[in-house]
């Protein structure tokens, strides 16, 4: 019954994270750090014309100035830095083969491997991008800080997976919900995202590898996964990459219709933040220095489950701008098929709109 969506003509969005006793909170910081991570990404010229003006909407620094909002101006303008660098990686992905996204893949991991070497004379600009922000990052912290090289680790799980994504959506692969999970955590870019969190606050490796403090960092995660999934899932079917979201696999394996689908998700998601609540109750003591510091990190875990949340209702780029009615009704209009920002030239690797 996966053509279900095509036979409805709105969904009711399912009610998540009541209980988070997290709220709304802005950076002060969002304005100036906005001005220059704009004017820094539009500098690479990532998207032109229609797309550059739908780009803008999606307001992707809106986005960290909602999620990193406890920390300082510096970790503020990484993350939008790193917002920017994610959906250009995003959309320029979207529309490469396996073989195409493992280029990509591959260079950004030479890159941050090696970050010395001189950038050719023309340079596609994801890769520019990835290279300066990588560059940033670098001189926020110590050179032998832990947080970068957790960093890596993640992101290279992330564009691994994005890589198998790009095999699923060619081959129009139905993984079955538990497998697709394992993939979605890694293509939702939640591991980079919340390593950020620890830049500045150097957390002991026996702390960052707890398993309670690990549970946590899964269980937000999932959380960030499950919140995009339910509000992203129409516009990615209008685009043809709903393949790869869980309200399109459970209709998919369940047989079940688009309602049912993202009533179970909601449900789901209520009992993940259900547990991560309950986790946070277990979390040892190593002293007043660091318990400070932990302190500081699992608060960034809630703030980004609650930031990402309230940026799909602030930005364009899923409702448009129905979004402030579809937050208060929870009611969504299904869209008719539509398109990305950009294509791509396989002979040059140039992005255009």
């Amino acid at each position: 019954m996966d053509s279900s969506i095509e036979h409805a003509k709105v969904v009711t969005l399912p009610n998540i994270l009541n209980q988070w006793p997290w709220r709304r909170r802005l950076s002060e910081h969002f304005q100036d750090a906005k001005a220059e991570s704009t004017a820094w990404v539009e500098a690479f010229r990532p998207f032109r014309g229609r797309a550059l003006q739908s780009f803008r909407k999606c307001d992707f620094s809106l986005l960290a100035s909602l999620t990193y909002s406890p920390r300082e101006k510096e970790l503020i303008r990484l993350g939008c830095d790193l917002m920017n660098l994610f959906f250009v990686f995003d959309e320029y992905t979207d529309v490469e083969d396996r073989d195409g996204v493992q280029v990509i893949h591959q260079k950004i991991q030479d890159i941050f491997m090696n970050p010395g070497d001189l950038p050719p004379r023309k340079e596609n600009c994801v890769f520019a991008v990835a290279r300066d922000f990588w560059r940033h990052a670098r001189a926020q912290v110590p050179e032998d800080a832990s947080c970068l090289q957790h960093f890596l680790d993640t992101w290279t799980e992330y564009t691994a997976a994005v890589v198998q994504e790009a095999d699923d959506r060619a081959k129009k692969r139905y993984r079955s919900f538990d497998d697709y999970m394992k993939i979605r955590r890694n293509t939702a870019g939640g591991g980079p995202t919340l390593a950020l969190i620890e830049f500045g606050l150097d957390l002991p490796e026996e702390v960052y590898y707890h398993p309670v403090i690990s549970s946590l960092r899964e269980k937000a995660e999932i959380l960030i996964v499950l919140v995009n999934d339910i509000y992203s899932y129409i516009m990615e079917k209008s685009r043809g990459l709903a393949t790869h979201n869980g309200v399109e696999i459970l209709i998919h394996e369940r047989h079940i219709t688009l309602q049912n689908a993202m009533d179970w998700l909601g449900d789901y998601c209520n009992e993940i933040a259900e547990a991560f609540l309950a986790d946070m109750k277990s979390v040892p003591s190593w002293g007043a220095d660091v318990d400070t510091r932990v302190f500081l990190y699992i608060d960034g875990l809630g703030q980004w489950v609650r930031g990402i949340d309230d940026w799909h209702f602030e930005s364009a780029r899923y409702f448009g701008s129905e979004a402030a009615i579809v937050k208060q009704t929870r009611v969504a209009t299904i869209t008719p098929p539509s398109r990305g920002y950009v294509t791509l030239s396989r002979k040059t690797g140039q992005g255009s709109s």
